[in-house]
């Protein structure tokens, strides 16, 4: 499974909304879907790190991309929720931050998140009552995941293996 990549932008592509990037790392180009937020704030002249979720599907492999791990941690909390696919969950994650997400969530503001593309009452409802009282680690972990990718930026691998 591919959890982290680093490389060089060498491409964006666009499908309908769907908007991504293709990452060359170590000569091998991965196609990865982001969110149209984080697109807007790579620089395509540095090297770029991107979380990812794999998603293995009998005719096709793909990959979403995240600017930090709670982003894409939440992605999977949001996807384990029955009924709610990556596209919902990038479109939640394209219209709030983790901490505002989380916040709407615990006070069950149904209005605010059927604001989303593909969210309707009964998503949100979904959301809330799976999810409410699963969202506590992502609170007060902002902090740790800036800390892991500095971590990484600086090759320091041994500590995750």
């Amino acid at each position: 499974m591919i959890s982290w990549l680093k490389g060089q932008i060498i491409n964006n592509w666009y499908l309908s909304s769907k908007k991504g990037v293709v990452i060359a790392c170590e000569s091998i180009g991965y196609e990865v879907q982001l969110l149209s937020k984080h697109m807007n704030s790579i620089d395509i002249s540095k090297t770029q790190e991107i979380w990812i979720h794999q998603i293995q599907r009998e005719d096709a492999t793909n990959l979403y991309g995240f600017e930090d791990i709670n982003q894409r941690d939440l992605f999977r909390k949001i996807i384990s929720v029955n009924g709610i696919g990556p596209q919902i969950g990038m479109a939640l994650l394209e219209d709030f931050n983790v901490k505002q997400l989380i916040e709407l969530i615990s006070s069950k503001d149904l209005k605010s998140l059927t604001k989303s593309q593909g969210v309707g009452k009964r998503i949100a409802e979904r959301l809330i009552v799976e999810l409410k009282d699963k969202l506590q680690k992502y609170e007060n972990n902002e902090d740790k995941s800036s800390k892991i990718s500095n971590e990484l930026s600086l090759n320091n691998f041994d500590r995750y293996l």
